[in-house]
């Protein structure tokens, strides 16, 4: 009653019940025009950008419960040579007592994440 949505779409994401009604009623309501980016291009974030999210990403699967609030991590230094990329990393955590939990026993958590 608040809105005038053009359908109720149920989709299951772990069935993957309705996603090809989904994408058809999508597909017929978006405007065409050109394409924003190349076929080639997977995102619009820098690999620097990339790479600080990998390793969040990395600390937050290997901390699980432990996990810190505040967690960011910062790149200081990326070098790239051919495939090799070079990489200094900052992790900030909002805690004084968190920086242990981020380092683990004896490194263990920034080992794994290495």
């Amino acid at each position: 009653k608040l809105h005038d949505f053009h359908a109720i779409m149920p989709v299951s994401a772990q069935r993957g019940d309705g996603l090809d009604a989904l994408l058809k009623v999508a597909g017929e309501l978006l405007p065409e025009g050109q394409a924003m980016f190349d076929a080639d291009d997977f995102t619009d974030r820098s690999e620097r950008f990339l790479a600080a999210e990998y390793i969040r990403e990395t600390l937050l699967r290997q901390l699980g419960d432990e996990l810190p609030y505040g967690l960011a991590v910062e790149i200081e230094r990326f070098e790239a040579e051919d495939n090799l990329r070079r990489i200094a990393a900052c992790v900030r955590v909002r805690g004084g007592g968190h920086a242990g939990i981020v380092i683990g026993q004896g490194g263990q958590v920034l080992k794994v994440v290495g």
